[in-house]
């Protein structure tokens, strides 16, 4: 068991990664995810701040946004559980951050770079590499349209998976991701004895879980997080259950068509009247198949598409 608190916690994380006593450790996971051409010579958080409203709203990520001394900004998130919408949100966020750093007479050249790194305490792409990197990229030749935009994701529970083959390159990343996403603290332990920019962090970590108000905004987010899990139990549960009765009036199929389009219609709005059209021609087996992806899938495409 691991004693102190969790920082696969978006608020934990961001605590920890926010103290600017900590800089030491997060240069150290900045460089372990980027493996910049030179050294990071300067980091500066631009958000270390929390306040109660954040902590108290299930429907934001708590990241941790961060700019390099050439401008570039980098938008660090930890999330431990799949959220609807991942892939988009990810998207919407690098955007708002892009954008943000324009003012008004400003040239479009002004404009730097920004990086989104993503931690995710479970499994995303159907991959064994627990490190993947995504860019704008030519479709035949794969060269760059643009270094503005370049998104890292980082799986943590792949972290002992041997299919993985860790490259070389991410060796000191696997480290991180190793103390990241401990559950023991023999874990933490080992992880600690790689770098000592980790067992840096997880001094302050140690001293972070002592803090009585520390651990009451963990409770607090915690208790916010359970609370969005619960209500999309809820809202699927609530779809089949309606669903049923009306199958029970209508007939088998029409209560499993009802309960999938009542679910898209709540997780992706107005469901295009084409898709009404597919889901309702579909036989059961494809209903099911849909209806049991249909509260996960990032996005209303991908309730349709079978994971390979």
């Amino acid at each position: 068991m691991r004693t102190t608190l969790d920082p696969t916690l978006d608020i934990v994380f961001k605590l920890l990664f926010a103290l600017r006593a900590n800089r030491e450790a997060l240069v150290s996971l900045l460089t372990a995810v980027l493996r910049p051409p030179v050294p990071i010579a300067e980091v500066h958080v631009l958000n270390p701040e929390i306040n109660r409203e954040q902590v108290d709203d299930k429907g934001i990520v708590l990241d941790l946004l961060v700019v390099l001394a050439d401008g570039t900004r980098i938008d660090v998130e930890m999330q431990a559980d799949r959220r609807s919408g991942f892939r988009h949100r990810v998207l919407y966020y690098w955007s708002r951050v892009f954008v943000s750093q324009l003012e008004r007479g400003q040239p479009y050249t002004a404009l730097r770079p920004v990086v989104c790194i993503l931690f995710l305490d479970y499994v995303e792409f159907d991959t064994p590499h627990f490190h993947s990197t995504f860019r704008v990229l030519e479709g035949h030749e794969h060269f760059p349209f643009s270094n503005a935009l370049e998104l890292h994701v980082i799986e943590l529970p792949k972290r002992n998976d041997p299919r993985g083959g860790a490259r070389q390159e991410d060796a000191d990343l696997l480290n991180w991701v190793r103390f990241l996403g401990a559950k023991t603290d023999e874990e933490v332990k080992e992880a600690c004895m790689s770098n000592p920019a980790i067992a840096k962090a997880n001094e302050y970590l140690t001293h972070l879980s002592a803090s009585p108000s520390a651990q009451e905004l963990a409770r607090q987010r915690q208790l916010a997080l359970d609370t969005y899990r619960i209500e999309m139990t809820a809202a699927k549960e609530e779809g089949l259950s309606e669903g049923e009765k009306k199958g029970e009036k209508r007939g088998e199929k029409k209560g499993r068509v009802e309960s999938l389009l009542r679910i898209l219609d709540r997780r992706f709005g107005p469901v295009p009247n084409a898709t009404r059209a597919r889901v309702m021609a579909a036989d059961p087996s494809e209903l099911d198949g849909w209806l049991d992806r249909a509260i996960d899938a990032p996005t209303l495409d991908a309730v349709f598409t079978a994971a390979h």
